[in-house]
């Protein structure tokens, strides 16, 4: 398959014939594609069945952003490409690889996919406090940065406490913070953690 130069007639032309449920089959494809990553990258839509089938579309572009054949420029352009795609999922399903994740954080412009985007991270064990802080301040909602600097408590008030309260659910769960409770005032008062834990990647 790799010797067919990918174009629109090939690919039409070459999948007629197989199913793209097949595991292997797909894993052919995306290593066509990425003999070809320009050519690709021009008809995204098909190649990804993007309009044909969301459980093949989801699984090949995950097969990409996890390639190491493919360019990291690539991945990126496809998050941003496939961004609505991304926000629509549940914080769990939001995969592309964490530091493609870092990458689009401070270029997204929708406070809540920053949040989402944090959320996934941290549910995902990825619990370095100065990244986690950087982030944070380059939020709207940047007195979350307070959570990663401060050692046993916080209080934050926030723009929009509801938008929040994933987080801050997934923060307590991941063991980063102890205790949150809402306020009268609509401010959030946070329990830190008191014991240090290793940073994860």
């Amino acid at each position: 398959m790799n010797k067919t130069p990918l174009s629109e007639e090939s690919f039409t032309h070459l999948t007629k014939s197989v199913s793209e449920t097949d595991h292997d089959f797909r894993c052919a494809l995306t290593d066509w594609f990425c003999h070809y990553q320009n050519e690709f990258m021009a008809a995204t839509d098909l190649y990804l069945y993007r309009n044909e089938n969301e459980h093949i579309f989801s699984s090949l572009l995950s097969q990409i952003m996890y390639s190491p054949l493919f360019s990291y420029s690539i991945k990126i352009k496809l998050y941003k490409y496939y961004e609505e795609y991304y926000f629509n999922n549940h914080e769990g399903e939001i995969n592309p690889p964490q530091d493609i994740k870092i990458s689009v954080f401070s270029e997204s412009h929708s406070q809540e996919m920053k949040i989402r985007l944090m959320t996934s991270l941290i549910n995902e064990n990825f619990h370095d406090k100065k990244i986690l802080a950087g982030m944070a301040e380059n939020m709207s909602e940047n007195e979350l940065k307070k959570i990663f600097t401060q050692r046993t408590a916080a209080t934050l008030t926030l723009i929009d406490r509801d938008l929040c309260i994933p987080l801050l659910d997934t923060l307590q769960k991941a063991a980063l913070i102890r205790d949150y409770e809402l306020r009268d005032d609509k401010k959030v008062f946070v329990t830190i953690q008191r014991s240090v834990s290793k940073n994860k990647k």
